[in-house]
């Protein structure tokens, strides 16, 4: 069963609802984080690589005293690796746990509406598409929502590494 993330408000119909995403790009591709999941946006720091951790995972870093693994959006997506010129990193928060995700450049935040969501063309269904969770179309375009629980899954696991490593429980 998929969950609707737009709630019903009184007064106001369904295809109505908004959302606040933060807009990222990777290349001129546009990417959404539900602003509720974001809880800062940081320039790259330094990483530290994480021996046997996921592809996307490419490493962590200590970031306000917390051990945060990075996930880089590009790797996710099968992407080649960008310049990192004006890369940031978007600190998001699943499932009780900080991850950075890697992204090219953020860009503000927008509104969706109910209205706004595309179906998924079925040449979408493929593994390559799992981190996204929904699309909407937007000024003649199309955004990309990311699905944080499956870009951030193995993460977690990246973490409990680093920590393994450093003999910390």
């Amino acid at each position: 069963m998929k969950l609707d993330l737009f709630s019903r408000l009184p007064g106001s119909s369904q295809a109505d609802q908004e959302r606040q995403l933060v807009e990222a790009r990777i290349e001129d591709v546009r990417y959404g984080f539900d602003i509720m999941s974001v809880s800062e946006i940081v320039t790259p720091r330094r990483l530290i690589p994480v021996p046997g951790a996921l592809p996307q995972v490419i490493g962590v870093a200590d970031h306000r005293e917390r051990v945060v693994p990075v996930v880089d959006l590009r790797r996710c997506l099968k992407l080649e690796t960008g310049d990192g010129v004006r890369a940031k990193w978007v600190i998001v928060n699943s499932a009780g746990t900080d991850t950075a995700v890697l992204v090219d450049r953020v860009i503000g935040v927008i509104v969706v509406k109910a209205r706004d969501r595309r179906e998924r063309h079925p040449l979408m269904s493929g593994v390559d598409t799992q981190w996204i969770r929904e699309v909407y179309g937007q000024g003649g375009g199309l955004v990309f929502e990311i699905d944080l629980a499956a870009v951030t899954g193995g993460a977690r696991e990246a973490v409990a590494q680093a920590l393994a490593a450093k003999g910390e429980p």
